[in-house]
């Protein structure tokens, strides 16, 4: 099924026609790749195993914030010990899945609950429902397996931009990056980091599994890993690299593709790699671990949200620095657009909070205006959500996921709570001077078996390419709790500002 907006309503059509609905009716929309993605249940299972782990390490702390509170008599060892595990399963289990959209193509890269990083042609795939549900192991031309026990629990991923070749995984020693060559291409060694670069003896065994067939084997083409920790950057061979592990729960490129970033709720300071180079920047945040961090488009500025609450924005120029509260609510989501002022286009931040259906705009200046980060914080009211969520504190909507398409003028958010949990809502943004939206529809992922609906976990738009002279179209990603995707092909208007961007 595909949704089509005609004068700011949906229009579903699949094979038996079309079909309008009112702005407040939920479409339903089927899963189309089965177990694509890490499931919810296996995240708070493994959410479970790491907290265990790490309990000999927080029974030492607990014993020592005992201490200190033995004359108040206030807290017992066992109840600090179980609410920090508890805390730390939330944190872990409330995590998206792992997914990205090519820059260019619709080339749509997932991680599954084996490991597995699967790169699938979408286009393709669209055209032949056939392939979607077929072995992704059988060499077809639409999909492509690259595995390594680096990223065999990937938590994020991203492609880097001006380089199609290239997809950064996340995963718990570092980060991942996969480089697509040609099979002829030299198996060059990982540029040279803080240790030197690898041996001879290294570099022949390397070249030699790259040569004999390894993961990601295609036709003429290779996939070379490079592995990115403390140490710089180090191609992968039969042996860890050099250098201490450097857990990666968050990755982004700047939109340069020179610098690659990464994030963890456990770490403090900012991974920061110059890929051109291979070296190593750590970029300190606060007292807090991380939980989100992007790039703006125009590449001047980074955010990155704290855990528990606020966020900071860098200015990448200076490396100047500035920080936001959120009155005690965590940041959940981030996106990135632009709206158009006298001046030109300016960066604008939309950040989503946890408990609340409102979003911040976090409006800042150009790059090149400003000394300083400065920036006007204005809220952004969703009145279609909040009124459909009830007054309780139980029933309160939630904004678990979302993502700003490439024109900066349609919105889609992952609901959780209230009475549209679990669907997926999709907003129209007009960004002259402020950001504002209005209500295009919903929508829900309904499950083969049971028909049920299942609740959405992360969503992603891919770039919009033309299908007219007023028209673009787009597919949107959504991974549900059960690790299923559904793809929603979605046609719709841009705005006359943003035609000529593209």
């Amino acid at each position: 099924m595909s949704l089509e907006e005609i004068d700011c309503e949906f229009i579903a059509r699949d094979r038996r026609g079309a079909a309008k609905r009112v702005v407040g009716d939920v479409l339903e929309c089927q899963i189309a790749l089965k177990r694509a993605c890490v499931s919810k249940n296996s995240t708070k299972q493994h959410a479970g195993e790491e907290a265990r782990d790490s309990q000999k390490s927080i029974i030492t702390r607990a014993a020592a914030l005992k201490r200190a509170l033995t004359g108040f008599g206030a807290l017992s060892a066992r109840a600090i010990i179980d609410a920090t595990i508890g805390a730390d399963a939330r944190g872990a289990s409330e995590m998206r899945a792992a997914m990205a959209w090519h820059g260019a193509r619709e080339i749509l890269a997932c991680a599954d609950e084996g490991g597995r990083c699967v790169v699938r042609d979408v286009e393709r795939l669209q055209s032949d429902d056939t392939r979607a549900t077929q072995n992704e192991d059988d060499g077809s031309e639409t999909t492509t397996t690259l595995r390594h026990r680096a990223h065999g629990r990937c938590a994020s991923m991203a492609w880097r931009p001006r380089s199609g070749r290239t997809l950064a995984l996340g995963g718990a020693s570092g980060v991942s990056v996969w480089t697509r060559e040609r099979r002829g291409t030299r198996a060059t060694s990982a540029v040279a980091s803080e240790t030197g670069a690898l041996s001879p003896i290294d570099s022949a065994k390397i070249r030699a599994l790259a040569n004999s067939g390894t993961s990601g084997e295609k036709a003429g083409h290779r996939w070379r890993l490079t592995i990115y920790n403390e140490r710089g950057a180090h191609e992968a061979g039969p042996n860890a690299p050099p250098g201490g592990a450097c857990e990666a729960e968050r990755v982004a490129w700047s939109p340069d593709g020179r610098l690659l970033v990464a994030c963890s709720r456990r770490c403090r300071v900012i991974h920061c790699w110059d890929a051109s180079a291979g070296t190593y920047t750590p970029i300190g945040a606060g007292v807090a671990g991380l939980s989100e961090v992007a790039f703006s488009a125009c590449g001047g500025y980074l955010l990155a949200a704290h855990v528990g609450e606020g966020f900071a924005v860098w200015k990448l120029d200076d490396m100047t620095c500035r920080k936001w509260c959120t009155n005690g609510r965590e940041v959940t989501a981030v996106t990135w657009g632009e709206v158009n002022e006298k001046q030109g286009s300016a960066p604008v931040a939309l950040v989503a909070t946890r408990g609340s259906a409102k979003l911040s705009a976090v409006h800042l200046s150009s790059r090149d205006s400003v000394s300083d980060v400065s920036a006007h914080v204005l809220p952004i009211e969703l009145p279609e959500i909040v009124t459909t969520t009830g007054s309780s504190g139980s029933n309160e909507c939630d904004i678990a996921d979302m993502d700003w398409d490439a024109t900066s003028s349609r919105l889609v958010l992952a609901l959780r709570g209230g009475a549209r949990d679990g669907c997926v809502a999709v907003y129209a943004t007009r960004t002259t001077k402020i950001v504002s939206g209005s209500l295009i529809g919903y929508f829900a992922v309904i499950g083969d078996d049971a028909g049920d609906r299942i609740a959405a976990n992360a969503v992603k738009i891919s770039a919009p390419r033309r299908v007219g002279s007023d028209r673009v179209r787009s597919t949107l990603a959504v991974v549900v709790d059960s690790g299923d995707v559904a793809l929603v092909p979605l046609t719709y208007a841009v705005p006359h500002t943003m035609r000529t961007a593209l």
